[in-house]
């Protein structure tokens, strides 16, 4: 897994802690990181965004 991957994925499984614990805006926040972090190394790498 690249660098992205890590940094992607910690964003989603905080999101979803957040999301368990009842801090909704902070999870809404950490999903359009992961989604941001997806998307920049996607137009930087220009490989796909999954896989």
């Amino acid at each position: 897994m690249n660098t992205r991957h890590y940094f992607s994925c910690a964003a989603l499984r905080t999101s979803i802690v957040l999301t368990a614990i009842g801090v909704f805006k902070g999870a809404a926040v950490l999903v359009g990181l992961a989604t941001a972090i997806k998307l920049i190394a996607f137009i930087v790498t220009g490989k796909k965004i999954c896989g």
